[in-house]
């Protein structure tokens, strides 16, 4: 029977062999696309230079739609967009509350916390 610490331990090293299981995997999807590496460039580039002046239209009504919106202040959909109107975060000063809350600990009723995420990112 492994103690706590030992457990941890190996843990961390069960996670490390599937960290690189993913490394190793991710690095053979890459290999697969590097014979067409060329072609895709000279395609992606032919792309860019033919959408230049879309995208510059769709940026300039995008942002006549967000200005529109925000004046407006509610969401307009039609059959194939949505444009949302986000009320604005409230966001507090967790390390004063956590403060205020150490001589008030009856305000701690109203702290909530999320769930913890993962966030897998390449370091090359």
């Amino acid at each position: 029977m492994l103690d706590e610490n030992e457990q941890e331990i190996a843990d961390e090293i069960e996670i490390r062999d599937l960290l690189d299981i993913l490394a190793d995997l991710n690095a053979q999807r890459a290999g697969l696309a590097a014979p067409f590496a060329e072609q895709i460039a000279a395609l992606q580039a032919q792309l860019v230079q033919a959408t230049a002046d879309m995208d510059e239209q769709i940026a300039a009504v995008q942002n006549a739609v967000k200005r529109a919106i925000m004046a407006h202040g509610a969401t307009v959909e039609t059959e194939h967009l949505r444009a949302m109107y986000v009320k604005p975060r409230v966001i507090w000063d967790t390390q004063r509350l956590e403060g205020y809350a150490e001589a008030h600990p009856e305000i701690r009723v109203f702290r909530r916390e999320g769930e913890p995420s993962v966030r897998i990112v390449t370091k090359d």
